[in-house]
């Protein structure tokens, strides 16, 4: 694995909610699995992913959440028990939930107070970095809290915004004009967003940062040393995830495309399956599949 510091996951900017069991699939997972993370439960209720470090979550249809692989020393794989959640984000080594009421519950390790949620039920979307956390409230404005060393928890006063990602140390937003916002660390380029108003979703990475263009086109900056921001060309793209040094794409029609370091595995996405979410971890790749019909 990468000797660096900073080893962490993304979510998604957009974190699918819980709101009709058509939506739901099977789980798929590839990459690193020292400690299980993509030893992935059974099922075919499954609505939405989330990637930390090395552990993995997954939100049901009836809002429940499960959650695996490392767990030692913070509990972040302790999920409480209930069904009440509808977006979820996993960090280093802790894990950020919405709840159906609109507030927040965060568990596992909370040295820099990433587990210490802001009050409120006015929050619809979560997004977790390295040791920070970064909320979008129903007003469009952004909360952060936890590690802010590069001021990853700066976030602009605006409330303008529809979608949020935390990298390692940086933090990426959407405007709803469809410009973009980054803050945080920068000493890769990863907060240098391009000019533009014609983003339609966002993803972050350790050091580098992804973006889809109305059109369907792909845009990546920052750290590119694995090839993480060698974006595939088209024009069919709806959704993307960045894990650590690894990029992932979802298209229109399903299928789904990986590139960056892949050490492990966690760029194998399989041609022949069809995708409705993924999320990326440090070194894994996790995705709910297409609903099969099992039961």
């Amino acid at each position: 694995m990468k000797s660096l510091k900073i080893s962490f996951a993304l979510v998604p900017a957009f974190v699918a909610c819980c709101i009709a069991g058509a939506n739901a699939g099977e789980l798929f997972a590839t990459g690193y699995n020292y400690f299980g993370e993509c030893n992935v439960p059974p099922g075919n209720d499954f609505v939405a992913v989330a990637a930390g470090w090395q552990h993995s979550l997954a939100l049901k249809s009836d809002g429940s959440l499960l959650a695996w692989g490392y767990n030692k020393d913070y509990g972040q794989c302790n999920v409480p028990p209930a069904n009440t959640f509808k977006t979820v984000t996993g960090g280093e080594f802790f894990s950020v939930a919405v709840k159906s009421d609109g507030s927040l519950l965060a568990w596992g390790r909370n040295e820099f107070g990433q587990c210490n949620v802001p009050p409120g039920k006015d929050f619809i979307a979560v997004t977790a970095g390295w040791g920070h956390c970064v909320a979008l409230k129903s007003d469009c404005s952004l909360v952060a809290w936890g590690y802010n060393e590069f001021g990853e928890c700066n976030v602009p006063s605006e409330k303008d915004f529809k979608a949020v990602a935390a990298g390692g140390y940086h933090c990426l937003a959407l405007r709803s004009d469809g410009s973009l916002a980054a803050w945080g660390s920068n000493g890769r380029g990863e907060s240098k967003v391009p000019a533009g108003n014609d983003f339609v979703a966002i993803a972050a990475g350790d050091f580098h940062s992804l973006a889809v263009r109305k059109d369907g086109s792909l845009i990546a900056w920052g750290m590119n040393d694995d090839g993480q921001c060698d974006v595939p060309k088209g024009r069919d793209f709806v959704a993307v995830a960045a894990g650590g040094y690894h990029s992932v794409a979802l298209k229109k029609d399903g299928s789904a495309v990986a590139w960056g370091f892949n050490n492990n595995g966690q760029c194998n996405i399989p041609k022949d399956k069809k995708f409705k979410a993924i999320a990326a971890g440090e070194e894994h790749t996790l995705a709910v599949l297409e609903n099969s019909g099992k039961k």
